[in-house]
């Protein structure tokens, strides 16, 4: 008799799954050198056996163990990823620890093979490390590599030809961007764009070219600057944003023609905190306030370090921001939406009907519904423009990074031990 596994993420071991089952993905399922790795223990006979009933002791990674067989264990035997049913045995879970090191920044992306991509940062007492961690769907194995030095955060996309492009980099040091056209195997040697801040941020959007656009913090002297780079086919382009910013979270998006949309925090001594965009319109940069803080706040909700706010750039020119901000005394999600019309004003309005949504990452679905995952690992789904709901999860994590493929949202995060960690959540039809 067979289990139905559903659409979750199941656990296993970081390197070695060798043995596991090779599954097939859901075919409706289309849309858009080495340190530090964690060993795993192969089960020789690498079958699971006849029994359904999984030992509390028997564990692998916090999780239990697949194939029941008194071992903990071995990563053999489990349903591979993305199918409808498992081997005889199998005992379903609900999410993966991609890697036994702390860490922090995860960033998540994910191609039409289903292969599945995920960045995090290992803080540790010297240089920070980042790593890519990848989910081979054909084989179902696990393999993670060294990416360089690391900071809080990570950013991954993957383009319209199937290239991986990566920004990653450490405080006091240098941001960095690589690009791997091979599946992640081999990567360019690593483009220096500036040195990155004292605990700088950074974001990564890649145009219809294929070309990155990156927003970071640069370290200049004693002061931080917010600097936009671009690649335009030939070489990086330079501009500096701000000669002099703290703490901006700085955040980009693409809108028509590949024009840019930047978004930061900005903070001017004496006055409330603000939310602040600058937009290119083709001949110039259009600076706008979307949202200010009302009686003398400070700051706004969220953490800067991973992700403060979320642009949309919506098809007809209208543009969308999503962040928290206290409303009274309650941490509350706001959208700020602006229409295509030249001097368009922004209205903030808070979005009813969710509950305890911080560091919000917005998605959309197959059908263009909207959601989002915060701190918590609660899904928040869009009923109207302003209407949400919340549904609680039972993992426990934050920082989440998402990306889609078809009716399945994968979601990056930190679990309640500071592991990196992946589950799904089926988006429905």
């Amino acid at each position: 008799m067979l289990k139905t596994c559903g659409v979750l993420f199941f656990a296993c071991a970081f390197a070695a799954c060798g043995g596991s089952p090779a599954g097939t993905v859901d075919a409706t399922d289309q849309s858009a050198d080495s340190r530090g790795t964690d060993a795993g223990l192969v089960d020789a006979s690498a079958q699971p056996d006849a029994n359904t009933t999984c030992a509390a002791t028997e564990a692998c990674d916090g999780v239990f163990d697949d194939n029941c067989d008194g071992r903990v264990d071995e990563g053999c035997g489990r349903c591979p990823l993305m199918t409808v049913t498992c081997p005889q045995g199998c005992c379903a879970v609900d999410r993966w620890q991609v890697s036994q090191l702390s860490s922090d920044g995860t960033a998540i992306a994910v191609d039409d093979n289903g292969d599945v991509y995920v960045m995090f940062t290992n803080p540790n007492a010297g240089v920070w490390g980042a790593y890519l961690a990848k989910y081979t769907a054909l084989t179902g194995v696990w393999s993670t590599k060294s990416m360089g030095a690391g900071s809080y955060r990570n950013r991954i996309a993957i383009d319209s030809a199937h290239a991986i492009h990566v920004i990653s980099g450490a405080t006091q040091a240098s941001l960095v961007y690589q690009k791997s056209t091979d599946g992640g195997t081999s990567f360019t040697a690593p483009v220096t764009l500036g040195p990155l801040a004292i605990g700088g941020t950074f974001d990564l959007a890649i145009d219809s070219q294929r070309r990155p656009h990156v927003i970071y913090l640069e370290q200049r002297s004693l002061r931080t600057a917010l600097v936009y780079s671009h690649f335009d086919g030939a070489q990086w382009v330079k501009e500096t944003m701000l000669a002099e910013t703290y703490d901006s979270a700085p955040a980009i998006a693409l809108g028509f023609q590949d024009r840019p949309y930047i978004v930061v925090d900005d903070y001017v001594s004496g006055q409330p905190a603000h939310k602040r965009i600058w937009f290119h319109n083709g001949n110039r940069w259009i600076d706008e306030t979307p949202d200010t803080v009302p009686n003398q706040q400070t700051t706004y909700g969220g953490n800067d370090y991973f992700s403060s706010h979320q642009l949309r750039v919506n098809p007809d020119g209208s543009v969308q921001l999503f962040f928290t901000r206290k409303n009274g005394n309650v941490e509350t999600f706001f959208v700020a939406n602006r229409d295509s019309a030249d001097n368009a004003p922004w209205v903030s309005t808070p979005i009813t009907g969710t509950t305890g949504v911080t560091t919000p990452i917005v998605f959309a679905d197959q059908l263009g519904k909207l959601g989002a995952i915060g701190d918590g690992l609660a899904v928040h789904r869009a009923q109207t423009a302003t209407a949400w709901t919340s549904a609680a999860s039972p993992l426990k994590g934050n920082n989440a990074a998402v990306a889609r493929r078809g009716r399945y949202l994968y979601v990056g995060y930190i679990d309640d031990q500071n592991h990196p960690t992946l589950t799904t959540v089926d988006l429905g039809m």
